[in-house]
């Protein structure tokens, strides 16, 4: 190079100053004395790998795959063998091919006639030479940084739609061929990456209730041109459903005729059972509504029948319809699945085991009861409980209270036993005539339950025994 040759700052430095491996240029040509020159004038610039034939050609460009090749040109100007050898191979194809011709003629020549990056003319400067390479590996570099771009921008935009459980789809209507993304492709039970199929195909794993719905729209829409919006269900291979909520618009052409559609699909399978799980709860909500309506409505009747005034009545009812209140507390904490027999019995007995924790003994295995039988059995212990407070046990200062259960199999039938004893109150007598509390111990609990009920009124205490068969599911 001389001394008036304009400096040279290409990308070849750049990319070596900032670490990145140095650009490879292969030259091809059977001058010793011009590869030389080449090599000597693009050190520090670009590693250049000097052929002279073409078995050498092949062998260096499939050994370390340049990023640029210089031929010289044959003297008529036309493809130098290397050239078509490099082309002829799919692995090197697609890399640039600057062509060195003997002359202005034989350049023009070359480049009406070989398909090149570009042709340099002999004689050329060094300065020449070096600008003629650096311009194609700039736009070599620049190719690549777009693609990284693109690459980039790709993969963003494939986070970003799987973050959001969206997938992109695009069909050809005159092919009846639609692709899916990998999200979508996973949505209708195909393996995780990109995929094309005929629409009878994808089709096929569309809910076959849902499929007449879908195919009225897709056919309106092509129509009318409208936005899409639809929901339905994949058939996966497992058998299972996915359910979709897709988005999508028919593209046309400039003479309004439909050609493609484009769209989103997400998956709101969640979404979908929430729903169903709502309705299920909404349903079951008002059945409990109406049931505990008619427990309230029934809790007054009975307790105005056996109430002598009216501060009797109020008084009664309010401790019954406030047991049965937490009762239902004690379910919603446990998601109504469910309550705890002994969260029942304390709740039932609070005030005495905060007074006289001595004198009342709770004690049995945990045990869950379903819903209807854990509402049965909280008015059932209220109702002791409060006979126990106005005439037994509990009215007397050393009355004792024991509440015990277990739980035992017999016949292949787990069935709880639970015993309320109370010892040490006034003596007990039989009643003359049965009140609200005994008839709903005996017959409603009874019935509730769907076990047996025994009340004993013996003089040293009441005794209450109360068995029935536990849920296999609530325990």
């Amino acid at each position: 190079m001389s001394p008036t040759d304009p400096p040279f700052t290409p990308f070849a430095s750049a990319r070596a100053a900032a670490g990145a491996p140095a650009f490879r240029v292969l030259w091809c040509d059977a001058d010793p004395g011009r590869a030389a020159r080449a090599k000597r004038v693009l050190a520090g610039r670009a590693i250049v790998d000097i052929a002279t034939d073409t078995g050498a050609a092949l062998a260096s460009a499939l050994g370390i795959l340049p990023d640029l090749v210089v031929c010289a040109a044959d003297t008529e100007g036309g493809e130098p063998a290397a050239m078509a050898a490099l082309r002829r191979d799919s692995r090197l194809g697609a890399i640039p091919i600057m062509l060195i011709a003997a002359g202005a003629a034989s350049a023009a020549a070359a480049a009406r006639t070989v398909r090149v990056a570009d042709v340099l003319a002999e004689p050329f400067a060094d300065h020449e030479l070096v600008a003629r390479v650096a311009a194609q590996l700039e736009i070599l570099r620049l190719g690549r940084a777009l693609a990284e771009k693109e690459t980039e921008r790709e993969t963003w935009l494939q986070l970003a739609l799987k973050a959001a459980g969206l997938g992109v789809w695009h069909a050809a209507l005159s092919s009846g061929e639609l692709h899916m993304d990998a999200n979508l492709a996973a949505m209708f039970g195909l393996p995780p990456e990109p995929v094309v199929l005929k629409d009878a195909e994808w089709m096929a794993r569309v809910h076959p209730e849902d499929r007449p719905r879908l195919v009225a729209e897709l056919a309106a829409r092509r129509q009318d041109l409208k936005p899409l919006e639809i929901d339905f269900r994949t058939v996966l291979p497992d058998g299972s459903f996915r359910s979709l909520a897709v988005l999508g618009a028919v593209v046309r052409r400039d003479d309004d005729v439909a050609y493609r559609s484009v769209g989103v699909a997400r998956d709101v399978t969640e979404r979908a059972r929430d729903a169903a799980r709502r309705q299920v709860l909404l349903g079951e909500l008002n059945h409990r509504v109406r049931n505990s309506l008619a427990v309230v409505l029934s809790l007054a009747q009975q307790t105005a029948q056996g109430a002598t005034s009216l501060p009797d009545f109020l008084s009664a009812f309010q401790g019954r319809v406030m047991a049965l209140a937490s009762a239902h507390n004690l379910l919603t904490r446990a998601q109504w699945q469910g309550a705890s027999l002994g969260a029942l019995v304390e709740a039932s007995l609070a005030p005495e085991r905060a007074a006289k924790p001595a004198l009342v003994e709770i004690a049995g295995p945990a045990c869950d009861l379903p819903p209807q039988k854990a509402l049965a059995m909280t008015m059932g212990l209220h109702e002791l409980a409060t006979n126990a407070r106005k005439y037994g046990s509990l009215s007397a200062a050393g009355g004792r209270l024991s509440v015990t259960w277990t739980v035992a199999e017999t016949g292949g039938e787990r069935r709880l036993a639970l015993l309320w004893l109370e010892r040490g109150g006034p003596p007990v007598t039989t009643p003359t005539r049965s009140g609200f509390g005994s008839r709903l111990l005996q017959r409603v609990l009874s019935a509730d339950v769907e076990g047996s009920v025994r009340l004993d009124f013996d003089p040293p205490g009441v005794r209450c025994t109360v068995e029935f068969p536990l849920d296999r599911a609530a325990e």
